[in-house]
């Protein structure tokens, strides 16, 4: 990437991961359903992009964004629920 074109565009990266997220570090300690395990993820990309990286839980910047929209139709009660992803492995199968 072309350093000096990014810094005249974007300020930033955010991300969410699944799992584990350690936001102060941006290491993800575990990501069972992506098979991560101790992942220097906002380390990884700011190594690449050369701008300031903010990892999160991705259910936690999900629950922001919607507030974040809710607040703007003014809605005075908000409730997010995350299901998440999940596989289920039998006889060698995921379903």
């Amino acid at each position: 990437m072309d350093k000096l074109a990014i810094e005249n565009e974007i300020l930033g990266i955010g991300v969410g991961a699944p799992g584990f997220v350690d936001k102060e570090t941006g290491m993800v300690h575990e990501a069972v359903n992506i098979g991560w395990k101790n992942f220097d993820l906002g380390n990884q990309l700011q190594l690449l992009s050369h701008l300031p990286v903010f990892v999160e839980n991705d259910a936690n910047l999900a629950a922001l964004g919607e507030n974040k929209k809710r607040k703007r139709i003014q809605r005075d009660r908000f409730d997010c629920n995350h299901i998440g992803n999940w596989r289920r492995q039998r006889n060698d199968r995921q379903w």
